[in-house]
């Protein structure tokens, strides 16, 4: 008889999943193995370097990019088209939403921009076209100088939806 000794290591997973692929100690400075995702988890900022995203990606989240129970800052610029497969764009469960930078959704199925808090938009130029909702706040929806433009469309509920809406509110 021959013993067998296994040795795993462990290290810290996050409740973000970009494209299907879920953030990790490892791979969180390149995310999809191609220089254009990195997430850091002090912070919980996810940037986005030019990043295009197309259907065909794997989501257990029907997101292109999903945050759980996490106030997540996205940065920098990106194009996320969806399909019939995503029902968001980007989407963040018990938590807040912060754009700062240019980012578009296309093709959502349910919402382009979802938050269950708040949605901060710092600046940048924010399209979404969705089928649900364009923009959708669970509270508040805060609008920052900076911002270039901001436009949303839906198919068959609101453009945006939010409880309140603050401009410029500092």
């Amino acid at each position: 008889n021959e013993s067998v000794t296994l040795t795993a290591e462990y290290g810290d997973t996050y409740q973000l999943w970009v494209g299907g692929v879920q953030v990790t100690d490892a791979n969180r400075n390149d995310v999809l193995d191609d220089g254009k995702v990195s997430f850091d988890p002090e912070n919980c900022v996810l940037n986005l370097d030019g990043v295009t995203m197309l259907p065909g990606i794997n989501s257990n989240q029907r997101s292109m990019i999903y945050a759980n129970r996490m106030n997540l800052t996205v940065t920098g610029s990106g194009d996320l088209t969806s399909g019939q497969m995503f029902s968001n764009g980007i989407y963040v469960n018990l938590g807040s939403l912060t754009l700062n930078g240019d980012f578009s959704v296309v093709g959502s199925q349910g919402n382009g921009f979802y938050a269950s808090k708040d949605i901060i938009i710092k600046g940048g130029a924010i399209t979404a076209q969705a089928k649900s909702y364009g923009i959708r706040a669970g509270r508040r929806l805060y609008l920052y100088d900076g911002i270039t433009s901001v436009s949303a469309d839906a198919e068959q509920q609101r453009a945006l939806y939010y409880n309140d809406i603050f401009v410029d509110p500092s």
